[in-house]
């Protein structure tokens, strides 16, 4: 693969876990009182202003993020740099060894991995 494809593949990965920028990360709370009356007229309250409950998350943990040993809030995919590497070696390795059939992504979160490896047949056709 030349070097633009694998440093924009390499950028990809880094934005689907959201390692380019280790900022705070923004949680959401939910708010649940105990009568489930208040919890409506509460949250009405706060999304008819456009306005949500948070707290900071802290910074994310890069080796953490690297290993997918964490849960992103704002990331597309929690699986990790190592695995989302590891998806594109097997592309790399389908295609190398001109392997036939389908290939099928199963357990999709927020459609990270998915959007990894559309990205790479692209750049690969």
């Amino acid at each position: 693969m030349d070097q633009t494809r694998e440093l924009y593949l390499d950028l990809m990965k880094r934005c689907l876990l959201n390692l380019i920028y280790l900022d705070n990360e923004i949680i959401n709370e939910t708010f649940i009182p105990k009568n489930f009356f208040q919890k409506k007229i509460i949250d009405r309250f706060f999304t008819s202003r456009g306005l949500r409950v948070v707290r900071p998350g802290g910074p994310p943990n890069a080796e953490n993020r690297v290993e997918g040993k964490d849960w992103p809030a704002w990331a597309h995919t929690m699986i990790g740099l190592k695995r989302l590497d590891n998806i594109q070696f097997c592309l790399e390795d389908i295609i190398k060894n001109n392997i036939p059939g389908d290939y099928i992504e199963a357990g999709v979160w927020r459609g990270g991995g998915l959007f990894l490896q559309e990205q790479f047949l692209r750049r690969m056709t």
